[in-house]
């Protein structure tokens, strides 16, 4: 018996480790999608910084952009991937407010 359930933990265990965050949001992807997002509207960034967790799972992630100006803007970026080949989401938006804000 505990051959048997240790055989069928494997197939299990193996697809976990291969994906870190089980909503799909990858920090990388948001960072790229930041970087395009603000050279798409101009912005003189000096640096991205984002979260490694979608804590909602809607496919976006928390950033953090910082200006060559020294201003910072907090923003959500898209971080979803598919199977590595394409992006669900794209860009960047201002943070949704949270259920306690009013």
């Amino acid at each position: 018996m505990h051959k048997t359930l240790t055989l069928l933990a494997l197939p299990a265990l193996l697809a976990l480790t291969a994906c870190p965050n089980m909503t799909g949001a990858h920090k990388g992807v948001a960072e790229d999608e930041a970087k395009e997002w603000a050279k798409e509207l101009g912005m003189d960034l000096k640096t991205v910084s984002c979260v490694s967790k979608d804590t909602d799972g809607d496919g976006y992630v928390s950033c953090t952009l910082m200006l060559n100006d020294g201003s910072t803007k907090g923003v959500e970026c898209a971080g979803a991937r598919g199977n590595g080949t394409w992006i669900r989401n794209s860009g960047c938006r201002d943070p949704k407010l949270g259920m306690g804000a009013q």
